[in-house]
């Protein structure tokens, strides 16, 4: 898998899971 596409896909999912924290 390529580095960049695990950064994004580790972002999107703690962005989720912060905003099902926080909301």
């Amino acid at each position: 898998m390529n580095s960049k596409m695990s950064v994004l896909v580790n972002a999107l999912f703690l962005t989720c899971f912060v905003e099902e924290n926080v909301f």
